[in-house]
């Protein structure tokens, strides 16, 4: 049993490494601590090959800690036996990066929807197709897109459709990896108008994972900025976009690596910070 009042996610003085033997193994993540707490937003910011694909596959138990620990929902996947994971896999998913590879191109968007139910043996299949409506709607989808094939969707189409399909199980954290990166500016904005919009109606807890700190600054209530495998500033977001401390985070502006998502982010960056998450240097 998970503890009641443990966070969705936090992890402690995590360090993983590429496959190697002992010491020749390379560090990619080196004593990240971080906690997502129930219906918030955790932004993760940093430079591609700064470590932050990597930390989220350890959050699914597919990359063993060299040190440290992985807690979802209080319990650590090390503790968990093969049926433990299976359910906790339930109330943990994904959205990844590119909508298209994350889709079976031989599948329906029906059948890619409910997979993860026959999966997790939820539901036979006239509720099961109750429940892929009932999806499609949740995204902006009408009910006929469940015959259709990803190939006949567009970008942005397809992302809905792995958003779906990451909340047909119900969980209760999303990982969230560059999930808009791929997608042009202005369905962008859409897509992320959408997971906040999830957020509040479901009381998800995210992971929002990306190298652009717009987008960090519009989806987050918190954000930690990531580098070569460190964190090196986190908090409130406020704190760390419009007074960062850290060289790094100030440097990220300056390089220019944030873009504008449009008039509907610029105007819709109110959501509250989190008060309660500190900052590391």
């Amino acid at each position: 049993m998970s503890p009641p009042d443990a966070p969705p996610l936090e992890l402690s003085q995590l360090s993983l490494r590429y496959p190697g033997s002992g010491r020749d193994a390379t560090p990619v993540v080196r004593a990240v601590s971080l906690r997502c707490d129930a219906g918030r937003t955790l932004g993760l910011v940093g430079e591609s090959g700064s470590g932050k694909t990597t930390l989220a596959r350890a959050i699914f138990g597919m990359v063993p800690a060299a040190s440290g620990t992985v807690r979802v929902f209080g319990r650590e996947w090390t503790d968990l036996d093969a049926a433990a994971r299976k359910r906790m896999r339930r109330r943990v998913q994904m959205v990844f990066q590119d909508p298209y590879a994350s889709l079976n191109p031989m599948m329906t968007i029906g059948e890619a929807i409910a997979e993860p139910l026959v999966v997790h043996g939820l539901g036979d299949r006239a509720a099961r197709a109750a429940r892929v409506g009932e999806l499609l709607g949740l995204v902006g989808l009408p009910a006929d897109y469940a015959s259709r094939y990803p190939a006949q969707l567009s970008g942005g189409q397809r992302q809905r459709v792995a958003i779906a399909r990451a909340l047909s199980p119900g969980p209760e954290l999303l990982v969230c990896d560059e999930p808009v990166s791929a997608l042009d500016v202005s369905v962008q904005a859409q897509i992320l108008n959408l997971l906040k919009s999830l957020q509040q109606r479901l009381g998800l807890a995210m992971l929002f994972i990306s190298h652009d700190l717009a987008v960090i600054r519009f989806i987050a209530h918190a954000i930690a900025v990531i580098q070569e495998g460190r964190i090196v500033e986190q908090g409130p977001r406020a704190q760390v976009l419009d007074a960062p401390r850290h060289p790094y985070t100030r440097a990220l502006f300056a390089a220019g690596l944030t873009r504008s998502i449009g008039a509907a982010a610029a105007g819709a960056a109110r959501i509250p910070d989190d008060p309660g998450l500190g900052r590391t240097t």
